[in-house]
């Protein structure tokens, strides 16, 4: 048994040498499931060898392969099955998120925490926060509920869930409030992270998987973008760092249509909370930016004192307090629950 799975590993070196090595990383988006990934021999008799291990939350690992090479791990107590492909020689990256379909992401609404950016801020929004509550009462209401879907986006989703568990987008300002067409937001209040990430480009997505994925969750008929949807934005192919858009309600079907004609625009999930789109509409909206419209310049936050420069000229601005997969999220003991 020993012989013949070392020659099923010699025979497996002897096909990876004849072919050209890629580096793939391997990315765990579990919540709380370490995994052992293996590598699959299928010749002299079969079997697996370890090939490493991959914490959970964005745990990664990186190996050397070749294309057709499988892969398999245990989760759940499901054994699931993967494959380097060609395409892994461009995007190098695999997700490992057993068999869920959806990841479940909170971003709370709410004042910036020093209070200097929310002062005297009079929306719709701000209102319900001075008041502590929905309209109706129900603090959920100030909440965006997100479902990530993996395999709409596996790079897109795979980026947005590492900058939420960096604290990326706690504090963020929502600066490009536009009614029936987006809400746009991603220039960290952290002055470090945002310079981290600020030039930290990821690949465009696979476009065709994105929408075969989107339609077989959705129907065939279905647009790619709906109201509530999430993607990157970004300004050419390959340029997607940390920005967001969400598409507001009563986007005309022109323009959802247009949404994902350019390579950077793959939706990696959507707004599932029953009240999220009428949330949306009680977001101070200042505008587009500048030269389409008057609301902040986008350029300008990225500066060093950019938080200050909303506060004096925006002061209206709602913000993101802080995003997290639920998942994940710690409880708070005693009182504090």
């Amino acid at each position: 048994m020993v012989l013949s799975f070392r020659l099923a590993a010699m025979g497996l070196l002897a096909f990876a040498s004849a072919q050209e090595k890629m580096i793939v990383t391997f990315l765990n988006e579990l919540p709380d499931e370490t995994v052992e990934l293996y590598w699959m021999v299928h010749d002299n008799g079969g079997g697996r060898h370890k090939a490493g291990t991959v914490p959970p939350r964005g745990g990664f690992t990186n190996i050397e392969t070749v294309s057709g090479h499988e892969f398999s791990y245990d989760a759940g107590g499901v054994r699931h099955y993967i494959k380097a492909t060609e395409k892994n020689h461009e995007h190098g990256q695999i997700l490992i998120v057993g068999g869920m379909e959806t990841i479940a992401v909170r971003c709370e609404l709410g004042h910036d925490e020093s209070g200097e950016a929310s002062e005297g801020g009079k929306s719709k929004l701000s209102s319900m926060f001075a008041r502590g509550s929905g309209d109706d009462g129900d603090a959920a209401k100030q909440s965006l509920e997100m479902l990530i879907k993996p395999y709409w986006s596996p790079m897109g989703a795979s980026r947005f869930l590492e900058l939420v568990r960096a604290g990326y987008y706690d504090g963020v300002a929502l600066n490009r409030v536009v009614p029936g067409f987006l809400m746009q937001f991603g220039i960290s209040k952290d002055v470090d992270l945002r310079r981290r990430y600020q030039g930290a480009t990821i690949a465009d997505d696979d476009a065709a998987e994105g929408r075969d994925s989107i339609r077989r969750t959705l129907g065939q008929s279905a647009s790619i973008f709906k109201p509530g949807f999430l993607s990157f934005a970004g300004s050419g192919a390959d340029s997607r760092t940390t920005e967001i858009f969400v598409v507001m309600p009563d986007t005309p079907q022109a323009q959802l249509d247009y949404f994902g004609t350019n390579s950077w625009e793959t939706p990696f999930g959507y707004l599932s909370g029953p009240s999220d789109l009428d949330l949306l509409s009680k977001i101070k909206a200042y505008g587009d930016m500048p030269p389409w419209g008057e609301g902040p310049e986008s350029s300008r936050i990225y500066q060093d004192d950019g938080y200050e420069y909303l506060a004096e000229n925006f002061p209206e601005l709602d913000y993101i307090s802080k995003c997290y997969v639920v998942d994940e999220q710690t409880e708070l003991a005693g009182d504090e629950l």
